[in-house]
């Protein structure tokens, strides 16, 4: 039996979902501390950049999708972005909210979505909901 896709044009896609690193602000108490201690580090830009660069699946559209931790306090976070989108792929993330309202309105034009994680321990919802807005 084959699997498929109901839109036939996702046929063609080809997902890197990336764990960028185990660094995050909130230490939530439903979360195992392996997933937000950054005992992983965060990477060196010039492995993401030449990662993307060179990373290549002919006849399919690259789409990355990225988490952590929380992957928008890594300082190149938005030039990956940038990159990817220069790139022609599509980029998408998933964080906790927890960077300003003007960086996800600075980050989101090279987005092509964000999903926002709420964790009412440390989340303002006054907050999210003004970036999700």
């Amino acid at each position: 039996m084959k699997l498929s896709y109901v839109d036939p044009e996702k046929e063609n896609w080809f997902l890197v979902s990336w764990t960028l690193s185990n660094k995050c602000n909130y230490r939530c108490s439903y979360c195992p501390s392996h997933l937000h201690n950054g005992t992983t580090g965060q990477p060196k830009w010039e492995t993401v950049e030449n990662f993307v660069k060179g990373f290549k699946m002919p006849g399919k559209r690259i789409c990355y999708r990225l988490s952590g931790g929380e992957p928008t306090y890594w300082k190149h976070f938005i030039d990956l972005a940038k990159l990817v989108k220069d790139q022609g792929h599509t980029f998408s993330f998933l964080t906790n909210g927890s960077q300003s309202a003007e960086y996800y309105k600075e980050i989101s034009k090279y987005t092509d979505g964000f999903i926002i994680s709420y964790h009412p321990e440390y989340a303002n919802i006054d907050h999210i909901i003004e970036i999700a807005m």
